[in-house]
């Protein structure tokens, strides 16, 4: 069913929260500026849940801009957890870039085909990651450390760029194209949970539980092999030295969890 629906979500003070749900083109944008009229009049931060959002076009994507236009001096427009083909289309007008008070939060566990796997290593996947991403932002309007909530969520975006360059360094290894499905920043650990990460040989080999033993020591060499290369974007994403790591073979997804055992932060 085409169309779009604008749901007001309840959100800490000083911030005003709509979900956007279904297709945002031409036809639509009368009405959800009609919804969101009283921006105008907004003294605040004013965010936008794009994770149901299916289709956005040009006309939709110009609509966020003129909202953060008329923001300016006052608040800024969060566009929240865009979905994969939302994402495209504001990464292709370059909406970010265009305008200095709209930001983009971009979920870093997001799945190419937006499926979501539990896994019990990982600490969240793309739900619970969400909602964490959405707390960071209600704190900054709470007055409860402000500080405190800017260093999370700097620590938040390091670790999902991290994440890239691990996939990146996994996948020239292996010669595949891993996807990032999960990651999870713990006191002592980060773990980063690849899709399509094994060669589809040793993806059928470790579905049928043959020779595993060997894939993963093979894998565990692998990654001690990599783990060289993470120390320095991982002092400079999440200032955090690397003492060691380990991999286990995840059948059920085609890929790794790959753990990085870190040491103490060394900025605050």
């Amino acid at each position: 069913m085409r169309g779009i629906s604008v749901i007001k979500v309840a959100a800490a003070p000083g911030v005003k929260r709509f979900r956007l749900v279904g297709e945002l083109d031409l036809t639509d944008v009368p009405s959800v500026r009609r919804v969101l009229h009283l921006v105008r009049e907004f003294p605040e931060d004013v965010q936008l849940d794009l994770s149901e959002l299916t289709y956005l076009t040009s006309a939709g994507a110009s609509l966020f801009s003129a909202i953060a236009r008329e923001l300016a001096g006052r608040g800024r427009l969060y566009l929240l957890f865009p979905s994969t083909p939302v994402l495209r289309t504001l990464d292709l007008l370059e909406v970010e870039k265009e305008s200095v008070n709209l930001v983009v939060i971009r979920h870093p566990c997001r799945q190419g085909n937006g499926s979501a796997t539990k896994h019990s290593d990982a600490r969240f996947g793309e739900a619970s990651a969400m909602e964490e991403a959405s707390t960071m932002l209600e704190s900054e309007h709470d007055g409860s450390g402000n500080s405190a909530t800017s260093d999370r969520f700097g620590e938040f975006r390091g670790l999902r760029e991290l994440g890239k360059v691990v996939a990146s360094l996994w996948g020239q290894r292996t010669g595949t194209r891993p996807r990032l499905a999960r990651g999870d920043l713990r006191e002592d650990r980060a773990i980063f949970v690849l899709c399509d990460a094994l060669p589809v040989e040793h993806r059928q080999l470790a579905a049928l539980m043959r020779r595993h033993s060997r894939l993963r020591d093979l894998y565990e060499r692998l990654w001690r092999e990599i783990l060289p290369r993470l120390a320095r974007p991982a002092r400079r994403l999440i200032g955090r030295t690397i003492h060691g790591g380990a991999a286990k073979i995840k059948p059920e997804l085609g890929g790794v969890a790959l753990e990085l055992y870190l040491g103490p932060r060394l900025f605050v």
